[in-house]
């Protein structure tokens, strides 16, 4: 608790313990260091530094701090700093070193770059308070020591700092982008200034942190896994939180502290590569029309569902009393004609009883409606209902449905199905509307589900027919997961589910956890935008995105858009147990060659400047614009057996489609950019939906000026090329912007 009460009271400017580059400013404070041990000069220059960014983070507030305010947070800054050792890599980061002329060595940030995110974007702020695990104790460093890895204690305590850092900082930067979007005059140029450099430190922190996670990663044998299955990968696991609360929330901005994925309300995308999960549960445009204008019609028997009372009122949803008519009992009856001879359908069994893994739901839950079959001794559920009463809708039980179809996707890999193939279709009805998904593994060890229909109307007979097709398919999916299990039960996987009587214990709910986890080699973490603190807003965010990667989805531009796995709560910081984190997940494109940044030749340059040309073209014939074309966030490799070059554009939470208009909060962020320069010029007299695009075709037409063979043009390109990290490549291309503005002579 002492260490949690120290680091929240001067979070941010802790930041250059971690990385020492406080705000983009020099920190190497040669002068006040040489005469001390290493360890000892480095807590000063980070005690200075401490100063400097609370001044910033106190003018926000307040105003500029004097110098008695920064003499004060020094010596609170230093008192909380670890104790100093001789060391030579004394908390200082792993990278390369930048010598000084007078002998002292000041260590720079090194290792991969921290995943892209857009200048100056609020991150997300946790919701609980950090436990003390996420600070090694002296026990374990001690350990280490006592088996003669000093080298492995220290890199282990330096990563469990910048864990915990990453946490504050993101809290400061929150507070940082609060004060911009609501302070005026003079404390919102203290605040935008302050925010601009704490953001660009905070990017800094976070290479520091994957570098020393790979420093790491390179000092000992991997030892965290996945209890379900040997998890053979190169980078750090992140794991979701052993779940605490039932999973009935529906919504994002729920103040419940559920762990796992959030189901999409209505299909955008198929996050699958290549895609089949629309391929196999998700109905054609024609498949509908044939059922529609064809001679059978008892798909109308769906229309039928008695549900509602002669006084009008819902009928209940289910009862123990099997005289009595229900929600559930006409749901039941809408199936016989879905039913296959070697599956049964349980009612209100629990996940224990229905022998599936602990993923995002306890062993006590229980879905309304199983689809089960025994094979090799085991019981897996191929499919799974959930019921809801009339006046409801659907997505009311889509949260809590997709949850028991990953458990039932989790028991599915245990038994040995390869998860590449995994599918369990999963449905809401209501008796008058129903809704239809499906769980998958995104990654072989983090089960995830999405819808695959809109809330369709069974009262309508396009409706119905389309709810048909839907539970067509669903039964084609359990005859090809049933072929799954036999084949896998002749292979030594396989491994039959264990009965668990004892469903509702701890004990078994923690011996039977799936422990769910996903690797950022194959995964990003998007922190910051639907992953903030504004909870409030999650939803209205996630909803813009949505209508977005639907739109993109079934157009040209979708070969250019890095689709998002999902967003998902209660991530777990490597090696802590606390889910602290929530982020927008999307496929790590670098495991495919993509890399960002400029090429530093001239002919990839200029093909890289057309391709991207290509994409903003389809973006804006979608109808999208996609707001923050920085060069961080377009990822690109040379074109395989072809002399082109491929773009993926990332980092989606600004986009917006151009009929809507600027979302609400953007125009504030945006006024003091120079993109908003030449979208405001009075000279441009155009429709405000092509107006819009400025905000794009801006930033690629900078980076296509400065493509040419024209020495000193070209030369500023390259100094922008060989920008690494993300904080500075941002920072060289918002250069060339304004050079751009410029010499365009729009400057006035």
């Amino acid at each position: 608790m002492r260490v949690i009460l120290l680091l929240s009271l001067w979070s941010p400017s802790f930041i250059l313990a971690a990385c020492g580059s406080p705000l983009g400013r020099p920190t190497c404070a040669c002068s006040s260091t040489h005469s001390q041990p290493q360890g000892v000069g480095r807590r000063c220059a980070h005690a200075a530094t401490a100063a400097t960014i609370a001044a910033d983070a106190a003018a926000a507030r307040n105003g500029p701090a004097d110098d008695a305010g920064v003499a004060a947070a020094i010596t609170v800054a230093s008192s909380a700093l670890p104790p100093a050792t001789t060391d030579a890599n004394d908390i200082a980061p792993a990278g390369a070193a930048h010598h000084h002329p007078d002998g002292c060595d000041a260590h720079a940030p090194g290792g991969a770059a921290a995943p892209p995110a857009r200048a100056g974007a609020p991150p997300h702020v946790s919701t609980g308070v950090r436990d003390t695990e996420a600070t090694p104790s002296n026990a374990r460093t001690a350990d280490a020591v006592v088996a003669g890895d000093s080298k492995l204690a220290e890199a282990r305590e330096r990563l469990a700092l910048l864990d915990a850092l990453v946490i504050d900082a993101e809290q400061t930067l929150s507070v940082l982008n609060g004060k911009v979007r609501t302070e005026e005059g003079v404390k919102l140029a203290f605040a935008a200034d302050a925010a601009a450099r704490t953001s660009l430190s905070f990017r800094t922190l976070m290479a520091s942190q994957q570098s020393a996670r790979e420093e790491v990663c390179k000092l000992q044998q991997p030892t965290q896994h996945v209890t379900s299955a040997a998890n053979d990968t190169s980078g750090m696991i992140y794991c979701i939180a052993f779940p605490s609360l039932a999973p009935s929330e529906p919504v994002l901005s729920s103040p419940s502290r559920w762990c796992g994925p959030w189901v999409s309300t209505f299909p955008t995308h198929d996050p699958t590569r290549p895609p089949r999960i629309f391929r196999d549960l998700q109905p054609t445009a024609q498949d509908i029309e044939s059922v529609i204008q064809g001679e059978d019609t008892s798909y109308l028997a769906l229309s039928a569902m008695n549900v509602v009372s002669p006084d009008g009122s819902s009928l209940v949803e289910s009862s123990s009393d099997g005289a009595i008519r229900t929600v559930q009992s006409e749901v039941m009856a809408s199936y016989r004609p879905y039913l296959l001879d070697d599956v049964r359908v349980l009612e209100n069994k629990t996940i224990g009883q229905l022998e599936q893994p602990v993923v995002y739901c306890k062993l006590g839950a229980a879905p309304d409606i199983a689809w089960v079959a025994k094979v090799g001794g085991g019981q897996y559920v191929l499919s799974v209902q959930e019921v809801e009463r009339a006046h409801l809708s659907p997505w009311e039980g889509l949260q809590q449905v997709g949850i028991y179809a990953c458990a039932a996707a989790a028991g599915l890999y245990n038994a040995g199905v390869d998860p590449d193939k995994i599918l369990v279709p999963m449905s809401v009805c209501t008796g008058v509307g129903e809704m239809h998904g499906a769980a998958y593994m995104a990654t072989p060890t983090f089960p995830v589900a999405i819808t695959t229909s809109a809330n369709l109307d069974l009262l309508s007979d396009r409706g119905a027919a389309i709810a048909h097709l839907h539970r067509e398919m669903a039964k084609k999916q359990m005859e090809r997961t049933l072929h799954l299990l036999l084949d896998a039960s002749r292979t030594r996987r396989f491994k039959p589910a264990q009965s668990r009587s004892s469903a509702r214990s701890m004990n078994a709910d923690k011996a039977a956890w799936f422990r769910p986890s996903f690797d950022d080699a194959q995964v990003w973490l998007k922190i910051g935008g639907v992953a903030n603190g504004l909870t409030a807003k999650r939803d209205v965010l996630m909803a813009r995105m949505q209508r977005v990667f639907r739109k993109l989805y079934n157009s040209p531009a979708s070969c250019v858009v890095c689709f998002p796995i999902c967003f998902t709560t209660g991530i777990c910081l490597p090696r802590t147990e606390n889910g602290v984190l929530s982020a927008l997940l999307f496929p790590n494109l670098k495991r495919d060659g993509y890399r960002c940044g400029l090429p530093a030749d001239l002919p990839t340059a200029r093909m890289y400047v057309l391709a991207l040309k290509a994409a903003v073209a389809a973006l804006h014939e979608a109808g999208v614009i996609h707001g923050d074309m920085y060069v961080s966030n377009i990822m690109w490799r040379p074109a395989p057996a072809r002399a082109a070059v491929d773009i993926m554009l990332i980092d989606w939470d600004t986009a917006f489609i151009a009929k809507d208009g600027i979302p609400d909060g953007f125009e504030r962020s945006w006024r003091v950019t120079p993109k908003w320069f030449l979208y405001q010029r009075p000279s441009l007299e155009m429709n405000q939906a092509v107006k819009l695009r400025l905000l794009d075709s801006f930033m690629v037409n900078t980076l296509d000026y400065f493509c040419t063979d024209d020495v000193q043009l070209w030369c500023e390109w390259l100094t922008a090329s060989r920008d690494e990290s993300v904080g500075a490549l941002n920072s060289a291309f918002n250069r060339l912007q304004w050079l751009y503005v410029r010499h365009q002579g729009w400057a006035d």
